[in-house]
C-alpha cells in the first residue's frame, strides 16, 4: 500500500449545462492535472458532483461524499467546498482510493480558482484466486 499526499491549485471555468446542472473544467498551470466534473445543484447552493481528475499516469474517478456547498461571497462571486471520494480510476490509479477536498472561488463570469488537498491510497494489484500455480 502506498499513501500519497495530494495538493494542487487548479484554475478554470464553470458553465451551465441545463437547469440546475453545471460543468466544471479546470487545470493546473502546466496542465499536468485536469478536472472535469458535473454538478447537480439542488437548492440554496447545495450540490452533488462527480467526474474525473486526469493526473499523471491515468484518471481518478471522483464522487461527492454527502453534499458540497456554494455560497455568496462578500463583494461578489461565490465560495464553494466539496469533498470527493476517490473511487478507483485508470492506469496508475486503477486501484486507488482516498479523499480530496476542493475549496474554490467563482466569479460572476464563471472563472474558478480551486485549491485541492487530500490523500490517495494505492493498493497493490488484487490477487487472482484460481488458475494454474
Amino acid at each position: 500500500m502506498d499513501v500519497i499526499a495530494y495538493s494542487q491549485r487548479l484554475v478554470g471555468r464553470v458553465r451551465p449545462v441545463s437547469q440546475g446542472v453545471v460543468r466544471r473544467s479546470e487545470a493546473t498551470a502546466s496542465s499536468a492535472y485536469r478536472l472535469e466534473t458535473e454538478a447537480v445543484i439542488a437548492h440554496e447552493g447545495v450540490f452533488r458532483e462527480s467526474g474525473t481528475l486526469i493526473a499523471s499516469g491515468g484518471e481518478l474517478r471522483l464522487r461527492t461524499i454527502g453534499t458540497g456547498l456554494l455560497v455568496d461571497a462578500v463583494g461578489g462571486g461565490r465560495l464553494g467546498n466539496v469533498t470527493w471520494e476517490v473511487d478507483g480510476g485508470t492506469g496508475r490509479w486503477a486501484n486507488a482510493s482516498g479523499r480530496i477536498s476542493s475549496t474554490f472561488v467563482q466569479n460572476a463570469a464563471g472563472d474558478v480558482v480551486d485549491e485541492q488537498h487530500g490523500f490517495l491510497v494505492l493498493l497493490e494489484t488484487p490477487l487472482t484466486i484460481g488458475g494454474s500455480p
